[in-house]
């Protein structure tokens, strides 16, 4: 099925209206993109041939700061999807606290079909597309899906020969030797645990023991295997696209990584059940992570959770009738725009890093996302307990809430 990310973006928006104040009668400007560019990038294969790849670069809106997000590479990318991502990102990094507003870019293919000179060429083209009008007080992207430190290093070396200068600042999540920041590639996962750990804790609830079902298994589901492992979680089911697999005693994180890469899939790891992809929703756990792609938790998975909190660490995992049907059951849902927001901080850590030639240590990094996210938790769960209101809908009032305020001081011009 497919759904229309942008009206779940607007509808998630509407449900924060009624808490707004007076600035709600800026909604209407809020909710449309400010820009949103298409590009046709002219990529030559490695057998001569030229193809044409469709890009889009959504600018959502710049109240607080620089635009600031992803840049994905993906088969089913659309104009829609890039602009609605692009409006979650707004309210991500105003609810995190963060001085940025919202961008995305997307390119459609699979870079799994690409080889390594291909994929280079393809990030090349997309920097340079960019190149003329984004930079590091403009807008600066960083990894989303399919995309990685590597390919932020070659948009960063495009987009600093176009531009006849050095800034590192222009791009995050590179690597380390180009000005990355420690710490940027299990800043997402790392930051769902602190969160998780401070919802808890508000619920009365010990996380040693608690039992963690986890859908998808790349980047982001294998570092939230390990930092829910060392937190004292038990993390008891993991699946890919490919299915997964259950051991009630819990799954090792290094051990089951090892697994899938020597055999490429989950399947089959010892003195465990397989089970399938969608067997994993109905797990019985108390944390369910939702880690792979959006509306994953629909009107056709939503029934089947047991879990009593729900981790969003995907971005629009939930659709707003999965949304339903989890809160008549009394699921706690931890919103992506607060539970995944551990990228952007330590995005935004980099971004402060290469403009100030500084280089801080991982313990930094790792304290100041916990000081970040924990005391934007706080102020989040505070909101929900004053106005009686699901986490996601008081996240957006604080999110929405403070970008609707430095637009109304700063005035619609010209």
């Amino acid at each position: 099925m497919v759904y229309d990310l942008y009206s779940m973006f607007v509808k998630q928006v509407e449900r924060a209206e009624p808490y707004l104040g007076a600035n709600s009668e800026l909604l209407p400007i809020f909710l449309e993109p400010r820009e949103v560019t298409e590009y046709t990038l002219p990529l030559r294969m490695s057998d001569g041939t030229i193809r044409p790849i469709k890009a889009w670069r959504s600018r959502h809106n710049n109240a607080l700061g620089p635009y600031k997000g992803g840049v994905r590479f993906y088969r089913e990318a659309s104009r829609e999807e890039i602009m609605a991502l692009s409006g979650w990102m707004t309210v991500k990094c105003s609810a995190a606290g963060l001085p940025f507003g919202g961008s995305k870019g997307g390119v459609k293919v699979d870079p799994h079909q690409l080889d390594h000179e291909e994929l280079e060429r393809l990030a090349r083209l997309y920097g340079m597309a960019i190149a003329s009008d984004s930079g590091e007080e403009v807008e600066i992207p960083a990894p989303d899906v399919n995309t990685n430190p590597q390919i932020m290093a070659w948009m960063l070396d495009t987009f600093e020969k176009v531009r006849g200068i050095s800034s590192p600042g222009a791009f995050t999540g590179k690597p380390p030797e180009v000005g990355g920041s420690q710490g940027r590639g299990e800043a997402g996962a790392m930051g769902g645990a602190f969160v998780l750990e401070k919802v808890l804790r508000r619920m009365g609830k010990d996380p040693r023991g608690m039992k963690v079902a986890i859908q998808g298994y790349g980047s982001l589901g294998i570092t939230a295997h390990r930092a829910l492992s060392a937190m004292g979680f038990r993390v008891v089911a993991i699946t890919d696209s490919h299915g997964g697999v259950y051991r009630e005693g819990g799954l090792d994180p290094e051990d089951l990584s090892s697994h899938k890469i020597m055999t490429g899939v989950l399947r089959d790891y010892r003195d465990a059940d397989n089970i399938t992809g969608d067997e994993i929703f109905g797990v019985d756990c108390h944390v369910l992570v939702p880690a792979a792609l959006e509306c994953a938790i629909n009107d056709r998975t939503a029934p089947a959770v047991r879990a009593q909190i729900v981790l969003e660490l995907a971005n629009a995992p939930t659709t707003p009738e999965g949304d339903q049907i989890l809160a008549d059951k009394g699921t706690v849902v931890i919103p992506d725009v607060l539970a995944n927001s551990g990228g952007v901080t330590v995005s935004y850590f980099e971004w402060v890093q290469c403009r100030s030639g500084e280089v801080w240590r991982h313990s930094k990094v790792v304290r100041k996302l916990k000081e970040k996210l924990k005391g934007a938790m706080w102020d989040t769960l505070e909101l929900s307990e004053t106005y009686g209101i699901p986490l996601r809908t008081a996240a957006f009032v604080r999110g929405v809430g403070r970008v609707l305020r430095a637009m109304k001081l700063k005035g619609v011009w010209p």
